[in-house]
């Protein structure tokens, strides 16, 4: 499940998230982010468990796929909505004060006379 995510809503008590919402997972740890504020969270297999301040949130996740996977959120065993989360390609990937570097493209400035 390494890497980053995009999330869209499909359900339930969940906001809209289209572009909103992504996830990064490396290895057993990972963040949701959230117009720039990032949710920690510890991977268990399937599950993604938040840790505080919102511990007993569990998105459960089931694969569709090469790259995408269904979710469901639940709040201490109650599910609360349905989501999905499709891998972002290399071009798509986010920055979000992690270590992955951002490219930028600029066009050489004409010298001064």
């Amino acid at each position: 499940m390494d890497g980053d995510w995009e999330v869209r809503r499909t359900g339930g008590f969940l906001p809209p998230m289209s572009g909103l919402v992504r996830k990064r997972i490396s290895g057993d740890r990972g963040w949701t982010i959230v117009g720039g504020m990032r949710v920690p969270f510890d991977v268990v297999d399937r599950e993604l468990r938040y840790r505080f301040p919102f511990q007993g949130l569990v998105d459960v996740l089931v694969p569709e796929g090469e790259d995408a996977y269904a979710g469901t959120a639940t709040l201490f065993g109650r599910r609360i909505g349905t989501f999905r989360m499709r891998r972002l390609t290399a071009g798509k990937r986010m920055n979000s004060g992690s270590n992955v570097d951002a490219v930028v493209h600029r066009r050489p400035r004409a010298p001064l006379e």
